[in-house]
């Protein structure tokens, strides 16, 4: 029964099939990575310009938090992806086969 086949694959990965999530399209810790962007992009358009731009203080600042936080955002993705394939290689999905149409064609 392909329904039964269908519900074997979910069960077995939790998060969908190899950990692909199909009820949203990001992650809590994609939501958290956003917030922070956002708030650096705050800091950069905001409170820089205001409070250390007019003492000529630390002009990198802003340069730098955005390369490392650009940095440990790449990172976390290429380890998200080593697990979700490991994940995948360990214990690959079942797929679903359809039934019928099994004879073969003759050639005329």
């Amino acid at each position: 029964n392909k329904v039964a086949e269908v519900d074997t694959v979910t069960s077995k990965f939790p998060d969908g099939i190899c950990g692909s999530n199909m009820c949203g399209l990001l992650r809590s810790m994609d939501k958290a990575g956003l917030v922070v962007l956002c708030c650096l992009f705050a800091y950069m358009e905001i409170i820089h310009p205001l409070f250390m731009r007019p003492k000529n203080a630390m002009e990198f600042l802003p340069l730098l938090a955005t390369s490392v936080i650009c940095a440990i955002g790449l990172v976390g993705c290429w380890l998200r992806s080593l697990v979700l394939m490991i994940r995948c290689v360990q214990s690959p999905p079942l797929f679903v086969k359809e039934e019928g149409n099994t004879s073969k064609k003759k050639k005329e």
